[in-house]
């Protein structure tokens, strides 16, 4: 979506499918508020996922997830500033039903730290998508040790 909303195409096309609800992920400066604007008026039901920024987003809609029927376990950790490796981890991560988190390149969120050590017994397997320079050996080390 642009800072205008969804194009009259997209809205078609959502029309077409028959989509009547959506989910938008991330605030307003990810996804204009204009695109709910839009959805009302298209009589399309939605709900807002969105945090204090991108980190905290992502644990919100990992949160849903998991309330939707995907798990920790094999969850996915990318960096935040990096949007391929997270857009093809997400691709994996539905495969095989499990959740993505966002985490800065060198720095081990805390908030990701926690949410991690909250899923210790379910968390059997975690992925690190992207190379070293994506998610540093020291913020994998940090997974290791909360993990233990």
């Amino acid at each position: 979506a642009g800072p205008e909303g969804l194009s009259a195409t997209t809205l078609a096309a959502m029309s077409e499918a028959g989509v009547t609800d959506v989910v938008v992920l991330g605030g307003t400066s990810a996804v204009p508020a204009a695109v709910e604007g839009q959805l009302d008026t298209s009589g399309i039901g939605h709900a807002r996922i969105a945090g204090t920024d991108r980190y905290d987003t992502a644990l919100q809609i990992a949160d849903s997830g998991v309330t939707a029927g995907l798990s920790w376990d094999r969850v996915a950790l990318t960096c935040g500033t990096d949007f391929p490796d997270a857009l093809a981890g997400g691709v994996m991560q539905g495969h095989v039903g499990s959740v993505m988190v966002l985490t800065h390149r060198d720095v081990f969120d805390p908030r990701v730290r926690d949410a991690l050590a909250a899923q210790r017994d379910i968390i059997g397997e975690v992925r690190f998508v992207g190379g070293l320079n994506a998610v540093s050996q020291a913020v994998r080390d940090g997974v290791k040790q909360v993990l233990r």
